[in-house]
């Protein structure tokens, strides 16, 4: 029984081919998880300047609404200039 336990060169042929083909299965997946936490970092950085520049926005749309509020305009109800009413 001695021989008959060890593999053939063709079942040790199969077991390097699968051997290889799931380390470069394993190499694309890391690469692909990097690429997408790649992606992932550039939307968070897009959205953390469009939520400063919305924030940048709204302070000047409400210090506008205030500067108006207070002035006398004719036919303009100051309740109208409130931020939250526009």
């Amino acid at each position: 029984m001695g021989d008959s336990s060890n593999l053939t060169n063709v079942q040790q042929a199969v077991i390097v081919s699968e051997v290889s083909i799931a380390k470069n299965y394993a190499i694309k997946s890391n690469n692909l998880a990097t690429e997408t936490n790649s992606d992932v970092n550039v939307l968070r950085t897009e959205l953390y300047t469009l939520e400063n520049e919305y924030n940048t926005l709204k302070t000047k749309v409400q210090n506008l609404c205030n500067l108006l509020h207070s002035a006398n305009l004719s036919n303009i109800t100051s309740g109208s200039l409130i931020y939250e009413n526009l």
